[in-house]
Parts: structure tokens; sequence; C-alpha cells
């Protein structure tokens, strides 16, 4: 039997209760792969893997009960106070489903021990299965409404041509904020470069705006040298990343430049290889482990900033290495400094700018005016140019 939860935001949490444990990894699974529950950011945290509890209270005045154990190495267990594991009292409670009118509250709803009582032997199998079928239903029609998105989503190109701002300005309401904010850009800058909205969005960005810089300014081309990539090369190999991997990612961003080098490309090539998914993907990867090198040699200096990981290296784990991981504020500061150079964001929400104004520049040491500008849109980024 398997029981996912997918959204409970549109299931009224004074109808709806599910308490359920899951076995040891080690004695066999009491569920498939997969079981997931995820709960209103007022409910409580999404926990994922096994062993674990998840509940749900069925009065909004009842104090959620929290989770006793969470997987070993997910977000939640690293964040998490040391304490006993469900797993280790050996117990594998089978699932109990239980109807609301069957709840009452102990020691009041503010009470910190306030737990729902029911009666479980009124409650049968075949209306278990009945819950159980109607929110596979649900889970299946998710699944294919994800799927329709996904494959939209990869009709679009990566990277876009340079296209005139009126596209960014028409794309929003008469009268409307971002409206408003994009006709103001569009008196600063020319041209935008949309970017396919994959979670690769933010590097595809620099990658654009950093390689039509270099097709103008043979100086900034020359930085990235053999020596550079191969200094990057062993800083990230000392931190423990395989060697095999990041040499073939290393070695496939330094050719494309050395073949501009050799004569063998024109420089605006590496515009066109932004276009091609394999190459595309090769210079994201390598742009992510720049990003995670830097912030986990400077981890005392960016540890106060993690919220929800122990370690600067489980952060990049989850965040910044895998592949159509969006980029966040960190990532930004630890792709700038690799790079050594600043980059600007522009930001069409204004309160969504650390300092609430329109722009943010994220500068590094001897470059106070940044080259790069990308456009932040909510959760998403393109490529913006002055000319």
């Amino acid at each position: 039997m398997r029981i996912k939860v997918h959204d409970v935001n549109q299931i009224s949490v004074t109808t709806f209760c599910l308490t359920f444990y899951a076995k040891e990894l080690n004695t066999g699974p009491g569920f498939e792969p997969g079981v997931e529950a995820k709960l209103p950011p007022s409910r409580g945290e999404l926990l994922k893997g096994f062993p674990c509890r998840i509940t749900m209270p069925v009065d909004d005045n009842c104090d959620p009960l929290q989770s006793e154990s969470a997987t070993a190495g997910s977000p939640e267990s690293v964040n998490q106070a040391a304490g006993a594991s469900a797993s280790e009292t050996g117990r594998n409670v089978p699932i109990q489903v239980v109807r609301p009118m069957q709840f009452r509250v102990v020691g009041g709803s503010q009470s910190p021990s306030a737990s729902p009582v029911y009666d479980s032997s009124s409650f049968d199998q075949e209306s278990t299965d009945a819950y159980c079928e109607a929110d596979q239903e649900e889970m299946l029609n998710m699944q294919r409404q994800q799927d329709e998105i996904e494959q939209e989503t990869k009709k679009l190109p990566l990277v876009t041509d340079k296209l005139p701002m009126e596209e960014l300005v028409t794309k929003y309401s008469e009268g409307s904020q971002f409206r408003q904010k994009a006709t103001e850009l569009a008196e600063r800058y020319k041209h935008i470069q949309f970017t396919r909205r994959d979670g690769n969005c933010f590097y595809r960005a620099v990658l654009s705006v950093l390689f039509d810089a270099m097709v103008k300014d043979q100086a900034l081309f020359d930085r990235f040298s053999d020596r550079w990539f191969n200094d990057w090369f062993k800083r990230i190999v000392q931190l423990g990343y395989t060697e095999f991997t990041v040499q073939d990612i290393c070695d496939f961003f330094t050719e494309a430049l050395n073949s501009i080098r050799r004569g063998d490309r024109d420089i605006t090539a590496l515009l066109s290889d932004l276009t091609n998914d394999a190459a595309s993907n090769y210079f994201v990867s390598f742009f992510r482990l720049l990003a995670a090198t830097f912030l986990r040699e400077k981890e005392e200096d960016f540890a106060p900033f993690l919220t929800e990981y122990s370690s600067m290296k489980d952060f990049c784990e989850h965040e910044v290495e895998p592949m159509w991981k969006e980029a966040d504020h960190l990532v930004v500061v630890g792709l700038s400094h690799a790079l050594n150079l600043s980059i600007r964001v522009e930001y069409l929400d204004q309160s969504a700018a650390p300092n609430g104004q329109p722009f943010y520049n994220f500068i590094v040491d001897g470059d106070d005016d940044p080259r790069l500008t990308v456009l932040f849109t909510p959760g998403h980024y393109d490529a913006l140019h002055k000319d």
C-alpha cells in the first residue's frame, strides 16, 4: 500500500488526519519508496524517507504534532535537535487512518502535550483503501500535469537571441507594477535574452552576459586562461570532488575557449554553444562547481547564513551542485567571487531586492562597476544587455 499526500493546503485540516509509521530500511520498508508528505508551512516541515512519522492536527486550535524522526542526511535531520529516533524503538506500527469526528483533544489546545485520541476499532480496512485509492488518483493527475508542464518547458530555447526590451514590457498588463518596472528598465537596457525556466536559468543568464562581454573585451577573454582553469581544477579536487568528473567538465570548458584561441572557431561560437543542450549543460555544471568550491573554501564567512543545513558541504550538495536547482543569494555571491567579476541583479519585483532598491550589486574587490547584469523576476533570471 502506498500513501502520498501532495498538497494538504487544499484539504481542510479540520476534516482530515493521517498518521503513519514506516519500517526501518534494514527490515524491509512498510511502504513503497517515494512515500512523501507535504504539510502547509504553518503546519510543519516537509519530511521524506524512512523511518518517518507525519501527522496533521484535526483542529486548527490543536498544536501541530512534531515529527519524531527524519531520514538521516535530510535537511530536517541535520537541523533537528538530538533525540531518540523512532527507528531505535524497533516498533512497526501499521497504518492508522482516523475519522475526524473520533478525535478529542487531551490536555487543552494550548497544552504542548495536546494529542488526538481515537477509537481505531471503528474504522475498517475498506475505508482505509478508499482513502488511499482517492489519494493515488490525485497523485497520478498531478504527475500528468507536471509532465505536461515539463514537456512544454522543453520546447522553449535554453537561451534566446538578443531581443528588444519591448518584448519584456509587453509581457505585463498596462498599469501593473511589473509593467512600470519593465518600462524603466527599457530606458537603461537595449536588449534582453530570455532563458528557459528549468532551475539553471541563473547560470545560463550569467554565461550569456559573460560570453557577450568576452566578444567585446579581449582582456576579459584572456583572463580565462589554461592556468586559471588548472588552478580551479586543483582547488575543486582538493575538496574531495571526483577527479575524473571534474576533469571532464573543466576540459570541456577549456577546449571551448582554446578552440577560439587557435582560430578554429570565432568567439561568437560561445554564444551558439549556450543554445545546445550538451554544451550548455557542461558550462552550467562548471559554474556550479565554481560557486560550490568558493563557498566551501569560505565556509567560516558564510556559515551564519545557513539556516537549514549544518555545513556548507551539505548546503552545496543539496542546493548548488545538482543540476536544475535554483540559485539563491549565497550562490550569486559565490559565483561572482569565483569569477572575480561583480554581478548586478536588477529586480522586477523591487520588494525582493536585499536593499529595497531597483537593483543590487554583488561587488568583488577590484571590480566596482559590474559588467554582468541579470534580471530577476519571481523565481527566474534572464540576461540584460546595454547594447
